[in-house]
């Protein structure tokens, strides 16, 4: 679980992001949230990056804060791993505070 504070001394926080990119968004970029998520689903197994965006009433991007994570491989049980179909990508969701 990973907890991130924000606060905006000129103005309020309009919008919380979470990327596995270090580049900085733009204030109009898709997946902003007006309220802090609760939690993240990545895009793979093992150690991922995650970076915490905020943006202000006036459209101003933070700097980021990153935090490596690690999210571990699923287990593979005897259904899955002899069926014709491989089973689908193995995500993980995990809780932000």
């Amino acid at each position: 679980m990973l907890t991130f504070t924000a606060t905006d001394s000129d103005g309020a926080i309009a919008g919380y992001l979470i990327t596995e990119t270090s580049t900085k968004p733009s204030a109009t970029a898709a997946g902003w949230s007006a309220t802090k998520p609760a939690q993240y689903l990545t895009s793979s197994v093992g150690t991922v990056m995650l970076y915490a965006w905020v943006k202000d009433d006036k459209a101003a991007v933070s700097n980021s804060v990153s935090h490596p994570v690690v999210i571990p491989t699923p287990p593979i049980n005897a259904d899955t791993s002899m069926a014709s179909t491989p089973p689908t990508s193995p995500r993980r969701s995990m809780a932000i505070r």
